[in-house]
């Protein structure tokens, strides 16, 4: 599952629509649909992604997106 649709999911499960998410994260809205839906050349911001899994309390979110991250993977090989 991709990082965005990792997000989509935990928002919805938390009954968060992505407009509320977006207001309380200072971004707009067509920004929070481009993250959900994987459309962010290099993905969000970093600060927004540890935004996020704050506000979701679920550092699982940051986990898939450092896992995802190059620089990150050189250094720390998944197995």
């Amino acid at each position: 599952m991709s990082l965005g649709k990792k997000i989509q999911k935990r928002r919805k499960e938390l009954g968060i629509s992505a407009a509320d998410l977006a207001d309380s994260l200072g971004i707009s809205h067509s920004s929070m649909s481009n993250i959900e839906n994987d459309r962010l050349k290099g993905g969000p911001l970093p600060e927004i992604v540890v935004k996020i899994a704050e506000d979701f309390n679920d550092n699982s979110i940051l986990l898939h997106y450092l896992e995802e991250n190059p620089v990150y993977r050189a250094i720390i090989p998944l197995t």
